[in-house]
């Protein structure tokens, strides 16, 4: 029997994050969390109180946690094994994210000691840990564009084993309450209770499909008079397009306004990559032009000023919420804006976490929420600004990177490369509205592309 090459070990266990962070999470419903505390209650404290405080998702944490260890066990084997002693490489611009990624995380650590509540910052660092170190091994173990082919496939295969299995719950309880699919999307499925953590994973694994999809439709060859055309591949395009339509229905069902918006961003960027140079430089200036047209309309005229802002502020939509986290998060940011009040710091301000500290912050008060809905400003608050220009230098690196390397690719590629480019844009747009979906720990699929 062929020995496993440990290369090929932590590329392969790097793939299996992918199903470990969306399937294993169907199976944390509450019903099977309450089972465990009843039938095996010291284990449940074991794990809540020892092993991963605060997290009730305990169980994918575990099994991507558990992979990030062995992808470092085999690439230290590999390192230590090989024949040559391995040199360190000179520097290069390639080495600039995983710089970047480790002073951050070095920061996030170091705000523990200045932290004001130190437990829930050691309880972050510890959980998000592997996840820097995880993000940073896919850069190397994906550089190969047949590798990151497959992990999009993975991907999407992931994505739709859990579409099929939320999709399950969600029309059995809408169906046995009389719920509307929204309505039982947040209560019963485990998308962490918030449809901004299922949609962009939704519309990534779309665009995906649609990548593949168009791949293999034009692989199709055209029928020629006299001669018999070779077998299409009817099952694939078959598997690709009901794979589209689970999507689809996850991302109906949650109903987020955010979440089409995010649609609409990141569909008009995968659209707009694969255009010639020329034809897209006009488009962006000219959707530019409308953009500031659009924003200078709406303040100028104070009947659509007043209508937007009572259709945002309305009782009946959760921005006015947003709003007063955002301010929260800027009175934080103003008090300490250079190093900030410690990672995982701002469930403090709501009063039922940190009594003492909430009395400190006393225009906090009137906060409901435990996260502020905007992954930049929670950043800035708990890191200040040293943490946040950390954070901007990483996404804008990804980003920007990514993009110049797929370039010049052949169409095969930059199909399915773009489609992995936008449906990260989604998870950028989406943190600017949601609960925090760009967590390393909460979105270990959007770190891993």
């Amino acid at each position: 029997m062929k020995r496993a090459r440990p290369a090929k070990l932590c590329y392969y266990l790097l793939l299996a994050c992918f199903p470990a962070s969306m399937v294993l999470v169907v199976w944390l419903a509450p019903p099977w969390l309450e089972w465990l505390r009843d039938n095996w209650p010291r284990l449940h404290e074991f794990l809540y109180r020892r092993i991963y405080p605060m997290m009730p998702s305990w169980l994918q944490y575990f099994a991507v946690q558990t992979l990030a260890a062995g992808v470092a066990i085999c690439g230290t084997l590999y390192l230590v094994g090989g024949r040559e002693r391995p040199r360190w490489p000179r520097w290069n611009w390639r080495h600039a994210f995983p710089a970047l990624v480790g002073a951050y995380a070095v920061w996030a650590g170091l705000t523990y000691y200045w932290s004001a509540w130190p437990y829930a910052t050691r309880a972050y660092f510890i959980r998000e840990l592997p996840f820097y170190f995880l993000c940073v091994a896919a850069m190397y173990l994906f550089a190969r564009p047949e590798r990151w082919v497959s992990a999009a496939k993975v991907f999407a295969v992931s994505a739709f084993v859990e579409a099929v299995l939320q999709g399950a719950i969600i029309v059995y309880f809408a169906r046995e309450n009389g719920w509307t699919l929204r309505k039982a999307f947040i209560e019963k499925t485990v998308f962490f209770s918030n449809p901004n953590f299922g949609c962009p994973l939704m519309l990534t694994a779309g665009f995906i499909a649609l990548a593949f999809l168009i791949l293999t439709v034009r692989a199709c060859p055209p029928k020629q008079a006299g001669r018999r055309s070779s077998p299409r591949p009817g099952a694939t395009v078959a598997a690709l397009v009901v794979a589209l339509f689970a999507y689809a229905f996850i991302f109906l069902a949650a109903n987020a306004l955010a979440a089409y918006v995010a649609a609409l961003a990141a569909g008009c960027a995968y659209a707009l990559c694969l255009l010639p140079i020329k034809r897209k430089a006009a488009i962006v200036y000219c959707a530019l032009a409308v953009a500031v047209v659009a924003v200078i309309a709406v303040m100028a005229s104070e009947t659509l000023w007043t209508r937007t802002l009572r259709w945002a502020m309305s009782p009946r939509r959760t921005t006015h919420l947003r709003v007063v986290d955002w301010a929260a998060c800027a009175e934080l940011y103003v008090r300490r804006p250079l190093h900030g009040w410690g990672m995982g710091t701002f469930p403090a301000t709501h009063a039922r976490f940190q009594v003492t500290l909430a009395r400190m912050l006393p225009f906090v008060a009137g906060l409901r929420t435990t996260h502020p809905h905007n992954e930049f400003a929670r950043v800035a608050s708990e890191q200040g600004l040293v943490g946040l220009l950390l954070y901007l230098g990483i996404l804008g690196y990804a980003f920007a990177a990514s993009y110049r390397a797929l370039r010049n690719q052949p169409l095969r590629m930059r199909l399915v490369g773009y489609a992995l480019w936008g449906g990260a844009l989604t998870f950028v747009v989406q943190a600017s509205f949601g609960k925090a979906p760009m967590n390393w720990s909460f979105s270990a699929n959007y770190w891993l592309l």
